[in-house]
């Protein structure tokens, strides 16, 4: 038997909430690599990895907010899927998603 809409949704919700986590951490540890690689080069040496590492980090930050925005439009058509009522799973789901 194949998925249910809902079932296709909700996977889909949870996969974009895992992504929004992993892109968090990956801004961070981003982050934290710039800073190191500032402190022991200095200013004065900006290299090609650098500005590659700054460019990364902006297109991971910029990845963030992409995935807000379609775990709003995924959680806003879940809602509208008339499949039934929703279990805790969803509705945990739909909690995480709205607060973005």
């Amino acid at each position: 038997m194949s998925p249910t809409d809902k079932e296709i949704k909700v996977a889909a919700l949870t996969r974009l909430l895992q992504d929004r986590t992993t892109y968090i951490q990956e801004v961070g540890e981003k982050e934290k690599r710039l800073k190191d690689i500032n402190k022991h080069d200095g200013k004065n040496k900006r290299s090609d990895s650098d500005s590659n590492a700054e460019i990364l980090l902006q297109e991971t930050k910029n990845l963030i907010h992409l995935v807000e925005a379609k775990i709003k439009e995924v959680a806003t058509d879940l809602r509208g899927t008339p499949n039934g009522e929703s279990g805790d799973a969803v509705n945990r789901l739909l909690y995480e998603a709205d607060r973005f």
